[in-house]
Formats: C-alpha cells, sequence, structure tokens
C-alpha cells in the first residue's frame, strides 16, 4: 500500500494576493471611518463635486458686473455693461466694447470642470443698412466650490467687416 503524503501549502503567489486584498479592505475600512469616504459632502470642495443649488459667483467693475448662479437645473452667465479688449477692431468704434448678456447651461456644474456657452444673434437693419451678427462664448471653469473664472470671447460683425474681436478674463468669488 502506498501512502501519499498531501501538503497543506498554499503557493506563494496566493498567499500574495490574500494578503493584498486583506489590506486593501482595512485600508478602505480606515479611510470610511475617518470620513474620506464621502467628499462631496455639503460645503465640500473636492474635484469633481456638484456645486451647490443656489451657489453665486460675483465680480463688481466700475459701473457693471458679472454674475455666475448655480441652480437645481443647472448655471446661468448674466453681465450688463462688462469690458472686453478688441484685438480687431473698426478704427472708428475703438479698442474697447461692453457687452451685455444671460446664458444658461445645464447640468448642474462640478468643482474642477469646464462648461462653454455660446450665443448668435442677428440683426438685419432698415433699408441701407446691412446685417449685424454677434457671436458671444463664455467658458466657465470652476476652479473650486468658491471661485470660478470666466473667459469671455466676441466677435461682432456688419455685413462681413468686423466691429469688434476681443475677449476677456475675470475671476468670479463665491458669494453665498
Amino acid at each position: 500500500m502506498k501512502i501519499r503524503s498531501a501538503s497543506s501549502r498554499r503557493p506563494l503567489a496566493t498567499l500574495v494576493a490574500v494578503a493584498a486584498c486583506a489590506l486593501l479592505a482595512l485600508g478602505l475600512s480606515v479611510g470610511i471611518a475617518a470620513g474620506k469616504g464621502n467628499s462631496c459632502a455639503p460645503g465640500a470642495e473636492a474635484s469633481g463635486c456638484k456645486l451647490p443649488d443656489g451657489a453665486r459667483f460675483y465680480k463688481k467693475f466700475k459701473a457693471s458686473s458679472i454674475t455666475v448662479q448655480v441652480s437645481g437645473k443647472g448655471f446661468s452667465f448674466s453681465t450688463y455693461g462688462a469690458p472686453i479688449k478688441c484685438t480687431k477692431y473698426a478704427p472708428m468704434l475703438g479698442d474697447e466694447a461692453y457687452v451685455a448678456i444671460n446664458l444658461s447651461g445645464s447640468p448642474t456644474p462640478k468643482v474642477g470642470k469646464s462648461y462653454t456657452l455660446k450665443k448668435t444673434e442677428t440683426q438685419r437693419g432698415e433699408e441701407g443698412e446691412g446685417t449685424s451678427t454677434t457671436t458671444t462664448e463664455v467658458t466657465l471653469t470652476f476652479k473650486s466650490a468658491k471661485q470660478v473664472t470666466v473667459k469671455l470671447h466676441q466677435l461682432s460683425e456688419t455685413d462681413g467687416e468686423i466691429g469688434c474681436d476681443g475677449g476677456a478674463t475675470w475671476t468670479a468669488n463665491r458669494q453665498s
């Protein structure tokens, strides 16, 4: 009669895999216990978290302002009379223009993300006047839950002739 011996030793790779899984599980449970499990808690500024409903960012100029408002349905940007510098312009108009616009978008913005809003308006003049087109593009970059960078570019033309092609960049801070 032959007696075979059976070893209860496990291969080294299996033991290493079991140890790694145990360490990973321990690390996750310690992280959750330390409060790191939910990084998008109200008031959190972690990248990727949605901004809270009602957050308002504001920047005041001499005679105007810009406002970024967050709601449950998305966000909006508004300005009336914000100054921009024209890099190409009609000589009689000068190198500065003032922008008045309201734009909105969805979804609710997240910290660390950028969103671009674009609007084109065309107006036909009366007889003898040309057709003017204005394209405005606004890029909002939510640097944190407390600050947004607004980059605005505007191109206005009348019958193909540039009135102003320029823009500006501002940083707006959270007010609420």
